[in-house]
């Protein structure tokens, strides 16, 4: 598999794991930051009620930008050396 094909899977695979992932840390954030105590089901669905589906996808742009560079790098770095060695 060449290089460049190699990059595109990575960058693929990273920006659907930031989709999944990403809603779950945006709750785990607010949750730390508020001093109720709340279950993990209930306090997203009161997310969702208020402030609407949106919410937990803001700022996933850099998730997108930080995952795919980092993921793409760290597997053409491993990549790479095996062809050679």
């Amino acid at each position: 598999m060449d290089s460049f094909k190699t990059i595109k899977i990575c960058i693929l695979s990273s920006i659907t794991s930031s989709i999944i992932t990403h809603p779950i840390d945006v709750v785990k954030v607010r949750l730390q930051s508020t001093p109720h105590t709340i279950t993990h089901t209930k306090f997203m669905s009161n997310i969702i009620k208020h402030e609407g589906m949106s919410f937990l996808y803001k700022g996933i742009s850099a998730s997108f930008l930080r995952n795919g560079s980092f993921v793409s790098s760290k597997i053409f770095a491993y990549k790479y050396p095996q062809r050679y060695f």
